[in-house]
Parts: structure tokens; sequence; C-alpha cells
């Protein structure tokens, strides 16, 4: 399967289950596989505030995320 195949059905999985976080961390692993870890890093960390935006700790998590990961890491990134 060709990368743009596998980054098409991965995006696919998303679409078909929106509430389901499975695909998007799959999709998170594939890009660390692929030379993006920033994007897996942020996906991963949208999907822990999201888990948590439940119990109101969903600030903490951001301030966290950002913490380990300078703002300069994400320049240049689109």
């Amino acid at each position: 399967m060709s990368v743009a195949s596998e980054r098409d059905a991965l995006l696919a999985a998303i679409c078909e289950d929106p509430g389901d976080d499975t695909p998007r961390l799959a999709f998170a692993d594939w890009l660390d596989e692929h030379d993006s870890p920033h994007w897996a890093a942020l996906i991963r960390a949208e999907c822990e505030l999201a888990r948590l935006a439940g119990d109101g700790s969903g600030a903490e998590a951001v301030f966290r995320f950002f913490a380990e990961h300078d703002e300069q890491a994400f320049r240049g990134v689109r």
C-alpha cells in the first residue's frame, strides 16, 4: 500500500467514527513513523484533552503539552 493510500485509509477511519479516538491514535502512530512527530504529539494531546474535558483538568494538559514541546518545534509545520 502506498503512503498516500495508508494515510487516506487512516483518515477515512477517523471520519467514519469521529467519537472514537482509536483511529486518531493509530494515525498519530503512523505520523510518528513518517517523520511527523510534532503532528503526532498534537493529535495525542487533543485526544487527552477531550478525555479530560469532563473533569475540568483540560487546561492543565494544554500547559503540560506546550511545556514539553517548545513552540519553535511547530514553526513551519503546516
